[in-house]
């Protein structure tokens, strides 16, 4: 059985894109345009026992300038606060 899932739930596809992962191999996916992409990773840290994301903007694969910025990285269950954190920084940014 599979311990992590992803799918694309909107597309140009008539039917959404399911994909699979297991503790051992993890899942990756990145979504984007040449002007740069979002990449997430989801994998097992066994010393913590949990399972963490790392989200990650950089360049385009085939437009590889070294440009790099880790957005968010942590464990999964931290979502709720990691919105909150967002939607902080967006309101300081807007003030």
């Amino acid at each position: 059985m599979s311990h992590y899932y992803l799918k694309v739930y909107e597309s140009t596809r008539a039917d959404p894109v399911t994909a699979r992962g297991h503790k051992s191999t993890g899942l990756a996916v990145w979504a984007g345009s040449y002007d740069g992409v979002v990449d997430v990773r989801i994998i097992y840290d066994p010393d913590s026992q949990q399972d963490v994301v790392q989200v990650v903007l950089r360049d385009h694969p085939d437009r590889d300038e070294g440009r790099r910025e880790v957005l968010f990285q942590g464990p999964i269950s931290a979502y709720q606060s990691t919105i909150e954190i967002v939607a902080e920084e967006r309101d300081n940014v807007e003030a």
